[in-house]
């Protein structure tokens, strides 16, 4: 893959979520690497740790299911935006996910994941869009190939970020020759702690998944390009296709399948008798 151009120092601020590790991370550091004097905002529960020094930036400490923290650490963040002058590249990153039956027992998990994974990134750039529409600045949402089509055992989380990925593709469409340009993201399977948060005590085997270095590469490319959609990888781009074309019960039936053929519950953490 090409290096990016300069077109990418445009940005002189990156606002993302959940830079504390994973792509988020891996993204950070390689934004730097192309523009290390530009101003970065992290907010995440956790401030990133690059033992090698690239990151100089601002870490806003933020509970994403916390409603209030949110709003707090909104209002702080415009008034750190006002005084740094330019465009400014939002990634909404942020998101975790849960596996099994949905049965009622993990309810509030779920609202939680709610919470992180559609509320959070749609009052993050709420907020923050009259300097985005005013600077020309873009947003970047990352889904997930789960988007693509129900899926079971991974109910909450997949619905999630289905609506995350067509409430994306709506704002670009709505945005479309304004200076405001909104990028979709869908990764599948990455080698983040996505699954630990999930509450397997080790990544299942699920197939050939990519790094999150890897995926944040192609996400700097896409931006670089104001791509609309990158769905990350041929593999997934294939499945994505499929899955748009097949009706509904048969892609949510394979869905099913698929899940239950790689014996996920084998990987998850086991509580030990008394």
């Amino acid at each position: 893959m090409n290096a990016p151009s300069n077109s990418l120092n445009a940005f002189g601020t990156l606002v993302i979520s959940g830079g504390s590790s994973g792509i988020g991370n891996e993204f950070i550091r390689l934004f730097l690497k192309h523009s290390p004097t530009a101003r970065v905002f992290n907010l995440s529960r956790t401030k990133p740790d690059f033992s090698d020094g690239i990151y100089n930036g601002d870490h806003l400490s933020v509970d994403f299911t916390d409603r209030v923290a949110l709003d707090a650490a909104c209002t702080d963040l415009v008034k750190r935006l006002e005084a740094v002058p330019g465009p400014v590249l939002l990634v909404n990153n942020s998101g975790f996910g849960s596996f099994g039956v949905f049965n009622g027992a993990d309810v509030e998990r779920d609202g939680c994941m709610i919470d992180v994974n559609v509320r959070a990134p749609m009052v993050l750039t709420g907020r923050l869009w009259h300097i985005l529409k005013e600077r020309g600045g873009m947003v970047v949402n990352i889904s997930s190939t789960a988007a693509y089509q129900p899926t079971p055992l991974f109910a909450t989380y997949g619905a999630s970020k289905a609506f995350l990925a067509h409430w994306s593709l709506a704002l670009w469409r709505e945005n479309l020759g304004t200076g405001l340009h909104v990028l979709t993201v869908c990764p599948g399977p990455t080698s983040t702690s996505f699954f630990r948060n999930a509450g397997f005590r080790e990544r299942p085997n699920v197939g050939r998944g990519m790094g999150p270095e890897r995926v944040a590469r192609m996400i700097l490319e896409a931006v670089r390009q104001k791509k609309v959609l990158l769905v990350c990888g041929f593999r997934n781009r294939v499945i994505a296709a499929f899955a748009g074309v097949l009706p509904k019960v048969w892609v949510t039936r394979l869905a099913h399948w698929l899940v239950k053929s790689f014996d996920l519950e084998r990987f998850k953490h086991r509580k030990e008798s008394a």
